[in-house]
């Protein structure tokens, strides 16, 4: 009686876990899918294979500088030892957000003033052509000055760009990379020094 018990008790345990696995919505056109996470260029589509905001804190006294950057396939980045390697297409927003650690929701405006204020990004921002990442060897080709579009539920982020031939669609869990300990004058990130 007890085996027959614990058996029961496993083959129900494997029946929901059958059902659990074969419930899930399996919708690729989800936002959540990351096939649907695209860079594109006059040249093409490149799917965004990583997402990394890193936060560097105090802006201006009033608003919080948070940096957005987007790898395809060809690079990649080490969280754990905070590097970067290889060679792709990425694209980099060094934006300034109202809120401490995190981006919030709305539209960031381009600007090409240095004291910019909430819901900008800046002049330093650019779709590249990453030839060497761990070395920071890159060539900029397209400098946004669209509006982005950030929208926010707990840790993830939907990030909309788009300007004629260059956009950018994401919705996912970026890697997080707190960076308030550095200054702004020593600001090295993962595609930027």
């Amino acid at each position: 009686p007890k085996i027959m018990k614990n058996l029961f008790r496993l083959l129900m345990l494997l029946c929901v876990s059958i059902f659990t696995l074969s419930c899930g919505d399996g919708d690729a056109t989800s936002p959540q899918d990351p096939a649907n996470n695209i860079l594109s260029t006059p040249d093409g589509d490149f799917q965004i294979t990583g997402a990394i905001l890193e936060d560097y804190g105090d802006w201006d006294g009033e608003n919080y500088n948070l940096d957005f950057s987007f790898i395809t396939e060809g690079i990649t980045y080490n969280s754990s030892n905070d590097t970067a390697s290889g060679a792709g297409v990425a694209a980099y927003f060094e934006m300034v957000s109202p809120s401490a650690g995190y981006l919030a929701d709305g539209d960031y405006n381009y600007s090409d003033e240095f004291d910019s204020g909430a819901f900008t990004y800046t002049d330093s921002s650019d779709f590249r052509d990453v030839v060497d990442a761990a070395n920071y060897e890159y060539y900029e080709f397209h400098n946004p000055t669209s509006t982005v579009t950030i929208g926010r539920n707990g840790s993830s982020y939907t990030f909309s760009y788009s300007s004629g031939s260059y956009s950018i669609q994401y919705s996912g869990v970026p890697v997080f990379v707190d960076r308030t300990s550095r200054s702004m004058s020593s600001k090295k990130g993962v595609l930027n020094r």
